[in-house]
């Protein structure tokens, strides 16, 4: 759902309704056609902050074919109704605020967007202000990887300079559907970004005594 259509159709009747007039030859109503359309231009250009002020207060439901998805997060699946439905509020939040990134691959997949997004909201859950500054950008690769930080190839990394997180995609999807054989890779750099964040602060305090991994 684009909450900027709430803006963009209501401007662009009037403009068709300017046209209309216009097109009869009605005079003095150009300026039905002009104003609508230096609006409509201002809200395009300011459509991402529009988009994230309305969702902070509307967020939208997650479609129920990825419940499967975040069923795999002991936290989302020991919530009661009310919990389950803020907790997908959050995620929703998350996979918006996320600048995510494909080295080698055409495109992230949803569901693996959402196993981002569900790996911080778990993190975040219990904390007001559960958005983290400065770590908003995800960049997958097919396989295992080397970097400036780590020459050996390696499946995650925290890169703190760029705010970033890397993640190999299989690597990373095998330990969300698989917790009990390999490291939940999301929880664990989210969890080192936190705790860059909040310094000196407990893990359980941040993310609540009700967190369950």
């Amino acid at each position: 759902m684009n909450p900027l259509r709430y803006f963009l159709i209501p401007l662009g009747a009037l403009v068709v309704l300017g046209l209309i007039l216009t097109d009869e030859g009605t005079d003095g109503w150009v300026w039905l056609i002009v104003a609508p359309i230096i609006l409509m231009a201002g809200v395009v250009s300011l459509g991402p902050q529009i988009k994230w002020w309305y969702w902070m207060r509307n967020a939208p439901d997650l479609p129920t074919a990825m419940a499967p998805v975040l069923e795999r997060f002991s936290l989302y699946h020991s919530l009661d109704i009310e919990g389950k439905r803020e907790f997908r509020r959050r995620a929703f939040l998350w996979r918006e605020r996320i600048n995510f990134q494909a080295q080698g691959v055409d495109k992230i997949p949803e569901d693996v967007q959402l196993m981002v997004a569900a790996s911080a909201t778990t993190l975040s859950f219990y904390r007001k202000d559960f958005l983290l500054g400065g770590f908003d950008s995800i960049v997958f690769y097919p396989h295992r990887f080397p970097s400036p930080q780590y020459e050996v190839l390696h499946a995650s990394e925290l890169y703190v300079p760029d705010g970033t997180m890397i993640f190999t995609i299989p690597y990373f999807v095998r330990s969300v559907f698989e917790p009990k054989n390999f490291l939940q890779l999301g929880l664990y750099e989210f969890s080192r970004a936190y705790q860059l964040v909040y310094p000196g602060q407990e893990f359980q305090r941040l993310v609540g005594n009700k967190f369950n991994a």
